[in-house]
């Protein structure tokens, strides 16, 4: 089900600031068992602290795809205090946060895996957002780990080959929706 529960507007998870999408970048939650509700509270607390910025554009499990912040908005899903060097390769200098669209991917277990409707979801978004903003899916759908270093999403990180034939897959609906 696709649902839409905006981000209250707020300085650490939903600043209101417009974005180029140059690229989509895939995350996990690093919550085993948590659903689209979990993940959408959390981002929304961070309103009431003062020290965490984080945030996505949209949070998918295996019954739901949620937008929390409008693709417009930034959302700050890879920013960090250092960079590996692929991020200069890839951004040169902005900031990353200002030229990505963010997916967190709820997994099933400490292994990060993600379920086939999770996976499914996620690949229909890719695929609309690609074709949208004009994005190559095999060169513009990047993992967290690719900015950062950080082992996100754990499972594409673990195994490249998977995260390679999910852009796969994604490159292929968009092709069989042109035909």
């Amino acid at each position: 089900m696709l649902i839409f529960d905006y981000i209250e507007t707020n300085k650490y998870s939903r600043p209101e600031r417009p974005i180029i999408p140059w690229y989509i970048v895939l995350h996990y939650t690093n919550s085993p068992g948590a659903r689209v509700k979990n993940i959408h509270d959390y981002f929304e607390s961070l309103k009431d602290q003062k020290e965490i910025y984080a945030s996505a554009h949209v949070v998918i499990d295996d019954n739901d795809t949620m937008f929390m912040i409008p693709e417009t908005e930034m959302a700050y899903n890879c920013g960090a205090q250092k960079y590996k060097l692929s991020k200069d390769k890839l951004f040169g200098d902005a900031y990353p946060n200002a030229y990505t669209l963010s997916i967190e991917l709820c997994h099933v277990d400490g292994s990060g895996q993600f379920s086939n409707g999770t996976l499914y979801q996620a690949k229909l978004l890719c695929a609309r957002w690609c074709h949208q903003y004009k994005l190559d899916p095999i060169t513009h759908i990047i993992r967290h780990y690719d900015i950062t270093g950080k082992m996100c999403p754990k499972y594409f990180v673990d195994d490249i080959n998977a995260f390679f034939r999910f852009k796969v897959s994604v490159d292929r609906i968009i092709r069989e929706a042109i035909e």
